[in-house]
């Protein structure tokens, strides 16, 4: 059993006068005790 799980995740920003940005789309993932995760962005700043 994980500790925490995330499934199909998606994200849009949405800002005055812009299109609508979508930082995620469809992410799942899973961690489990004892794991470290860490997400870095396109940018390298994640």
């Amino acid at each position: 059993m994980s500790l925490l799980s995330v499934e199909e995740l998606s994200v849009t920003f949405t800002a005055r006068g812009r299109k609508d940005a979508t930082a995620v789309d469809g992410v799942s993932f899973a961690v489990d005790q004892g794991q470290v995760v860490g997400l870095v962005g396109e940018s390298g700043c994640g």
